[in-house]
């Protein structure tokens, strides 16, 4: 076979599987303290409330893989906001602002002694 053609499927190869997979699972979670910012990774509890914004602005986080993951409240979550939206409302002179989130993990404080 071809050695640049070796060459090429391996850099597809890491290209299209191994950058994402380094690029989603190596960045440092923040703690999640109240703000979202589209492309950083938090780690909070399970639920996520308290999101702090504008007095003018309603929110809401929406989640894109729900479920596949089983929360319950007291989880600690890990996810990245993949991206912010905000919608002026007419008339009332307020706008909404949806988060758009991936759950990347989820522990729930298990241990595998705990036999479950």
């Amino acid at each position: 076979m071809n050695p640049k053609l070796i060459s090429l499927a391996k850099c597809f190869w890491l290209m299209f599987w191994m950058v994402p997979f380094f690029s989603t699972r190596c960045m440092a979670a923040e703690t999640f303290t109240g703000t979202l910012q589209a492309g950083h990774v938090y780690v909070a509890t399970w639920p996520v409330t308290g999101l702090h914004v504008p007095f003018h602005h309603a929110s809401r986080i929406e989640w894109s893989n729900l479920r596949s993951f089983k929360t319950k409240d007291g989880s600690s979550v890990v996810f990245r906001v993949d991206s912010k939206k905000t919608d002026f409302v007419e008339g009332q002179r307020r706008w909404n602002d949806s988060f758009l989130c991936t759950i990347l993990q989820v522990d729930t404080g298990r241990s595998p002694s705990d036999g479950h």
